[in-house]
């Protein structure tokens, strides 16, 4: 009898395999004791995370280090040493795209030239992500580099629409020329181009020819994409998936994507779903608290029409919210500008926060266990009046008062969670109330 031996083709499959395991348990454990030296974490509902095959992890998106904080915590938590149930990940296209570490986050000049040469791609396959495009809501520099995958190094001005070429031409700076009548594809996608590469764009900035060209070229990549998510459910995986196009810019949860409901229906197995919230406490000076909550997982989701699907997803990961002190807080300070309270007292705010902390609790919905103990919630609210203060919202008074800076808290001009901290924790406890069907007439909006 003839000894069989493994191929040379099986010994290296295993042994990147394995590779592969041990890199992601050392980067989860990073991960996990990276972000807890910066947050104060708290995990509630674990155990609604059967770590069953063919599971699809949805989250609400807030942040870029939702992706970091949450698979790290639940791969360190349920799945370490278990290389069968290791994730796959769903990550937005532009993410494979060269340079875009120094468009994405719009990183200083000094900063921004040498990390536009990273590519990231391989760094993004050894974490198993795989990339999913958007047919719009992306940027100028990713726009172009997809039509200049599909038509080669044509002229600018044979892609771009006339008021696009103008509009972006006023946005160069040296040693840039002043125009772009000349510059083919190639050449835009330098990084002497990158103040253009970062502004937003869609198809509708596409010439009409190039436009009916390369549409049917990018619905086909996204079917191929969606398919192969399918065919990783249906090999039993568990896939991270991300319901909101983009992370919330408001504090409200966004639209679902359509490919997520697609993938459900393409995968011959019996996909599930577990929902994931993730809510900051951001309003703070110190550590920023982060709760993170699994919810129960949702089956039997074939035969949901896409509105009935898209409502459920949304349900249940709102539902998920943690109600904090920002939110709290900013709803409190809305309330007294609104009423022309000029001036308010701590005593005053921490009756207001505790009242409705238990109001909230009673009715159902998830709040920080120290929102309702007068003596934490009173320390909670020590480090959001600093953060006010700092952010010239409050203003000290005499006597322990606090002046109110009514323009500025009821400014409606700007609401992403750096820009306008106040409307965003606002509408993020919004969100967690219509979840529980509460449309209790709060202050503004």
């Amino acid at each position: 009898m003839v000894a069989s031996f493994p191929s040379v083709g099986k010994i290296w499959g295993g042994a990147r395999g394995t590779a592969g395991t041990l890199f992601a348990d050392f980067v989860a454990v990073s991960f996990y004791i990276g972000t807890r030296a910066v947050f104060d974490i708290r995990v509630q509902g674990l155990h609604n995370f059967s770590v069953s095959p063919s599971t699809i992890i949805a989250i609400g998106h807030k942040r870029d280090l939702d992706e970091i904080i949450i698979p790290s915590t639940l791969h360190l938590r349920k799945t370490l040493f278990r290389p069968r149930f290791r994730m796959w990940f769903a990550a937005r296209d532009d993410v494979f795209d060269r340079g875009f570490l120094s468009t994405h986050f719009q990183l200083p000049r000094f900063l921004s030239r040498p990390m536009y040469a990273i590519n990231l791609s391989p760094v993004m396959a050894a974490f198993r992500a795989k990339p999913i495009s958007r047919l719009n809501g992306s940027n100028v520099g990713h726009m172009l580099r997809q039509v200049y995958e599909c038509e080669g190094n044509v002229p600018l001005k044979d892609v771009l629409k006339e008021q696009w070429i103008t509009k972006l031409a006023t946005l160069l700076l040296s040693p840039v020329s002043s125009g772009l009548d000349n510059v083919r594809l190639k050449d835009s996608l330098n990084y002497g181009y990158h103040t253009l590469h970062v502004q937003d764009a869609d198809l509708s900035m596409l010439e009409t020819h190039i436009l009916e060209r390369i549409r049917p070229l990018l619905l086909d990549k996204v079917n191929s994409q969606l398919n192969c998510f399918s065919k990783r459910l249906d090999e039993g995986g568990i896939l991270f998936f991300t319901p909101e196009d983009v992370h919330s810019p408001d504090g409200r949860f966004g639209p679902v994507r359509s490919g997520l409901h697609r993938v459900i229906r393409t995968a011959q197995a019996d996909v599930r779903i577990l929902p994931v919230n993730i809510t900051y406490d951001f309003m703070t000076v110190g550590r920023t608290r982060a709760h993170i909550t699994i919810g129960p997982e949702l089956m039997d989701l074939k035969g949901l029409t896409n509105n009935e699907f898209d409502a459920l997803v949304e349900t249940a990961i709102t539902k998920l919210g943690v109600v904090n002190m920002g939110q709290l807080g900013s709803c409190f300070l809305l309330r007294a500008a609104q009423e022309n309270s000029e001036v308010i007292t701590k005593e005053l705010a921490a009756t207001e926060v505790l009242s409705q902390a238990q109001k909230l609790r009673s009715l159902g919905l998830s709040v920080d266990d120290d929102l309702v103990d007068r003596e934490a919630s009173a320390k909670l609210l020590d480090r959001f009046i600093k953060y006010c203060l700092k952010r010239n919202w409050l203003k000290a008074g005499t006597g322990g008062r606090l002046i109110v800076s009514k323009e500025a808290v009821l400014d409606s001009s700007q609401c992403g969670y750096r820009e306008h901290p106040i409307r965003y924790s606002y509408n993020e406890l919004m969100t967690h109330q219509r979840a529980y069907g509460i449309e209790e007439p709060l202050p503004y909006l």
